[in-house]
C-alpha cells in the first residue's frame, strides 16, 4: 500500500509541474491550442461517423466541448499568474530580510573582533572553494553567529551558515515532537521561539500526506525516542550538557546511550574525521539546494548550513563534494547532509521568517525540524 501511495504521489507531483509548466506558455498559445486540440477530437469523431454511416449531431457537442476546455485554460492560466504575483512577492520578502541581516553586521562593528566567523579569514577559505566571495558575518545571539556567502565566479552558489556555541548559557535545543504530519519550518520556529532553525526531512515526496519509507532515522526529542536508529542513516546526538556526538552511516543502527536528551537524522556523511566522504549516486552527488549539519572535533560548535539551488543568476546550489568543502572552511569534523532540494530552509528569530530562498518559490513543509532557541 505504502508503495501504491508512494506511486500515486509522484504522479500528482508529475502532473502539476507539467500543469504549471504548460500554464506558463503565452495566453494566445494556450487558447490557440486549446481549440485546435478540441477540433482535432471532433473532426475525428466526424470522420468516424463518416465511415460507419452513422450521423450524430456533432455541432452543439462541439461548442460545449470548446467553451469548457477554454475556461480550463483561462483558469489554469489565472492561477499560474497568480503564483507567479505570490512568488515574486515572496522573493521580495526573502530579499527584505536578506538585506536587514546582512546590514546588522557594520552596527556590530565593534563587536566584530569577538566572532568566530570573521569575515576576511572566511572569505579568504571561501574563495579558495568557490572564487571569489562575497560575505557577511554577525551575531544572532549568545553563542550564535550568522554568516552569508555568494560566489561571484562562475554558476552563482548562496548559502547561509548558522554557527552554534553548544556551551553558551540558556541555550536550548528544539527538536519537533511528533512526526504524525508535516509542518513548516517558519510555523516550528516560531512556535519553540528559535533563533535559528532548519528543516529536517520531508519523505518519498513534497506531498503533505508523503510517508518517510526509508528516509527516516533515529529521532529523540526530550529524552523521548520518536524514531529509533536505522543503519545507513547517520545523526547528531547531544547528551544532557549538549555536548554533541556523530553517529555515521555505519553506526546510525546503534542504540544512542542513555544520556543523550536529543538526536536528530541525516541522509548521508558529508564528513568523517575532517575527510569529505565520497558519493557515486548521481542523483544525490550533483549541484542542488543543501541542508547541513556539523560538529567540531571538541564537541561544542554546532554548524548549521543552507545552501540554495536552481535558481539562475542567485544561486546553483552545490554538489556534495562543494558543500563538504565549505562545512569544512566553518570547521566541522564531522557533517551530514539532510534532506535538500525544495525542502531546504533556514528561519530566523530576528526575522521571523526563512532567510533563504527556497527553490519552489516557497517552503515545503516536513516532518521534522532542528532549532535553537534560548529560554
Amino acid at each position: 500500500m505504502d508503495s501504491l501511495n508512494a506511486f500515486f504521489n509522484r504522479c500528482v507531483d508529475i502532473a502539476l509541474i507539467v500543469a504549471t509548466r504548460l500554464a506558463e506558455l503565452p495566453f494566445a498559445f494556450i487558447m490557440l491550442a486549446v481549440v485546435l486540440g478540441v477540433s482535432v477530437v471532433f473532426t475525428l469523431k466526424r470522420l468516424r461517423q463518416r465511415l460507419s454511416g452513422r450521423k450524430e449531431p456533432l455541432r452543439a457537442r462541439y461548442l460545449r466541448a470548446l467553451v469548457v476546455a477554454l475556461g480550463v485554460g483561462v483558469a489554469l492560466h489565472m492561477t499560474q499568474r497568480t503564483e507567479l504575483l505570490l512568488r515574486e512577492s515572496r522573493e521580495l520578502q526573502y530579499y527584505a530580510r536578506s538585506s536587514a541581516v546582512t546590514s546588522l553586521g557594520p552596527t556590530l562593528s565593534e563587536r566584530r573582533g569577538q566572532l568566530r566567523l570573521i569575515p576576511h579569514e572566511a572569505r579568504a577559505a571561501l574563495e579558495a572553494v568557490l572564487g571569489t566571495t562575497a560575505y557577511s558575518a554577525t551575531r544572532l545571539a549568545e553563542g550564535v553567529e550568522l554568516a552569508r556567502f555568494h560566489s561571484l565566479d562562475g554558476p552563482p552558489v548562496t548559502g547561509w551558515v548558522a554557527q552554534v556555541d553548544l556551551s553558551a548559557p540558556a541555550l536550548h535545543i528544539e527538536i519537533t515532537s511528533k512526526v504524525t504530519e508535516k509542518s513548516l519550518t517558519s510555523t516550528f520556529g516560531q512556535a519553540r521561539q528559535c533563533v535559528v532553525a532548519i528543516n529536517g526531512e520531508a519523505g518519498i515526496s513534497p506531498a503533505r500526506d508523503a510517508p518517510l519509507e526509508s528516509y527516516t532515522g533515529t529521532l529523540i526529542a526530550n529524552g523521548q525516542q520518536l524514531l529509533p536508529p536505522k543503519k545507513g542513516r547517520p545523526y547528531l546526538a547531544f547528551d544532557d550538557s549538549l555536548s554533541a556526538t556523530y553517529y555515521s552511516e555505519d553506526s546510525g543502527g546503534c542504540p544512542p546511550p542513555d544520556d543523550v536528551l536529543h538526536a536528530i537524522w541525516g541522509r548521508g556523511d558529508l564528513l568523517l574525521n575532517g575527510a569529505p566522504v565520497a558519493n557515486s549516486n548521481p542523483r544525490w552527488s550533483r549541484a542542488n539546494p543543501r541542508t547541513l549539519m556539523g560538529i567540531d572535533v571538541t564537541g561544542t560548535r554546532l554548524t548549521l548550513a543552507v545552501i540554495d539551488g536552481r535558481q539562475q543568476g542567485y544561486s546553483m546550489g552545490a554538489d556534495l563534494a562543494t558543500a563538504a568543502q565549505i562545512m569544512l572552511v566553518f570547521g566541522a569534523e564531522n557533517a551530514m547532509w539532510c534532506d535538500q532540494g525544495g525542502s531546504s530552509a533556514m528561519y530566523l528569530g530576528c526575522m521571523q521568517g526563512i532567510i533563504n530562498r527556497p527553490s519552489d518559490g516557497a517552503e515545503r513543509p516536513t516532518y521534522s525540524h532542528f532549532g535553537v532557541s534560548l529560554r
